[in-house]
C-alpha cells in the first residue's frame, strides 16, 4: 500500500496485490477502479489525517483478507 495527500485528503492505493479487477464494485470490495481504497463519502473517499487513513487501511486490509477468503467483503457501510 502507498499512502498520499491528493491535495484535498489522505488517499491509500494498494499496489500489490492487484485487487481492483476482481472488486469491480466500489460497494463490494471498497476498492476504487484506480486502486485506492474507498474510506466512505467524505474527502473524495480519502481520510482527512494520515493516522486516520492508516487506521482504516488497517481494517480494510483485514476485510479483504476475509473477502478473499470467503467471497464477501465483511464490513458493512454503517459498522
Amino acid at each position: 500500500m502507498f499512502a498520499y495527500w491528493d491535495g484535498s485528503a489522505y488517499q491509500v492505493l494498494v499496489l500489490e496485490p492487484a485487487l481492483e479487477s476482481k472488486w469491480k464494485s466500489v460497494h463490494s470490495g471498497h476498492l476504487h477502479g484506480n486502486g485506492s481504497i474507498c474510506f466512505g463519502n467524505g474527502s473524495g473517499g480519502g481520510r482527512p489525517t494520515l493516522d486516520t487513513a492508516y487506521a482504516k487501511s488497517v481494517v480494510w486490509a483485514n476485510g479483504m483478507s476475509t473477502a478473499l477468503a470467503t467471497g464477501t467483503f465483511p464490513f458493512n457501510y454503517n459498522q
